[in-house]
């Protein structure tokens, strides 16, 4: 995708850090040659586990993989809504973010992947692109929002293989300045930083309902 065509979307995220990528930190499969690679690539499998006693696989998600997805976005909405009542999801959220999700997995500037362990849906992310003013020298950022592996799948790698399959597909497009953002409670900044993003602003917010 030529990034000169990305849409504007909405800022919905929970903190805020920036990373300039020029390369991965980690080689996914370094016992895979490049044409191994794309032929797991065109498979639509992005990336294999090595060593682990259940091989997890790195997906891109389809819109079959949306009804699975449902429950591990609502433990990661539950675990935000702890963190932050104005996180709350509605009433009405499976419906809703199923027709999102739907609706990003259509688009050409945006990525949904999952990981998977066995049958099961472990964790998953979204990495999207965005366009900021032609009046901006650097136009084009990467977001990644959404990122969530199942508590009793997490030590394993799998959180950093989905970031950066995110990371993999933005720098495809040109696309090396990624944000993202972190709920100031959230004590998951030091996944981030081993990933190499920084604090680079602050999102705040007030409540004038008075």
């Amino acid at each position: 995708m030529n990034p000169t065509r990305a849409k504007a979307w909405p800022r919905i995220f929970w903190g805020s850090v920036l990373s300039q990528r020029s390369r991965t930190e980690d080689v996914l499969c370094p016992h895979t040659d490049s044409r191994d690679q794309e032929s797991s690539r065109a498979a639509g499998i992005l990336s294999l586990s090595h060593g682990d006693a259940m091989t997890v696989q790195i997906l891109r998600a389809t819109a079959r993989d949306v009804r699975d997805i449902l429950p591990v976005w609502g433990e990661l909405a539950g675990f935000h809504a702890r963190l932050d009542p104005a996180f709350r999801p509605s009433a009405h959220w499976p419906r809703e973010y199923a027709t999102y999700l739907r609706t990003l997995m259509a688009r050409d500037d945006a990525l949904a992947v999952i990981a998977k362990d066995g049958p099961e849906i472990i964790g998953y992310a979204i990495g999207r692109i965005t366009a900021l003013p032609s009046f901006f020298e650097h136009r084009f950022r990467g977001y990644i929002h959404d990122v969530y592996v199942r508590e009793a799948h997490r030590r394993r790698g799998v959180g950093r293989r989905l970031v950066e399959e995110i990371f993999d597909w933005l720098r495809s497009r040109g696309v090396t300045i990624v944000e993202l953002t972190v709920a100031a409670n959230n004590d998951a900044t030091g996944f981030w930083e081993r990933l190499g993003f920084q604090t680079y602003m602050y999102q705040m917010k007030a409540d004038v309902d008075e």
